[in-house]
């Protein structure tokens, strides 16, 4: 066989396997992407994580919408972000919602917003002012309480 024979014969013996070859991989790739969207393994075992409960610090208060809210953010960030935050007014927590949607891309409905809104400014409303503290009376000698 001349070198002219030998070098055709090896391209088309390339050509030929190229597809078979692309097959392969693109089978290989399509039972991965199976496996891995059905949560298994290379064995075949389903596989599954267990999250750890949210400290119990950051419990949210039991409320009207409490799940809403709760379902809806914590899709981002833990309950720590919610009620480590001060007391605000509705006016307030709206804006909070509405920024979490429009920068950060929260998915989360116009009913939904509603909910949460309601839900925050009653459970996490502003504090109720303290009562003023009566200062004591001034020693006229020291000139000190």
């Amino acid at each position: 066989m001349t070198a002219a024979a030998r070098h055709q014969l090896d391209v088309m013996t390339r050509q030929a396997l190229k597809p078979s070859l692309r097959r392969m991989i693109s089978g290989g790739f399509i039972v991965a992407i199976i496996c891995a969207s059905a949560g298994l393994d290379a064995m075949g075992q389903q596989k599954s994580i267990t999250l750890p409960d949210d400290n119990p610090m950051a419990q949210l208060k039991a409320g009207r919408n409490m799940e809403v809210t709760r379902n809806n953010c914590i899709a981002c960030h833990s309950t720590d972000y919610i009620v480590r935050q001060p007391g605000s007014d509705a006016k307030r927590w709206e804006a909070e919602v509405v920024k979490m949607i429009a920068l950060y891309g929260a998915p989360i409905s116009q009913a939904d917003t509603k909910a949460i809104v309601d839900y925050l400014a009653t459970s996490y409303g502003p504090e109720p002012n303290p009562t003023p503290a009566v200062k004591p009376a001034l020693d006229k000698k020291n000139k000190k309480p």
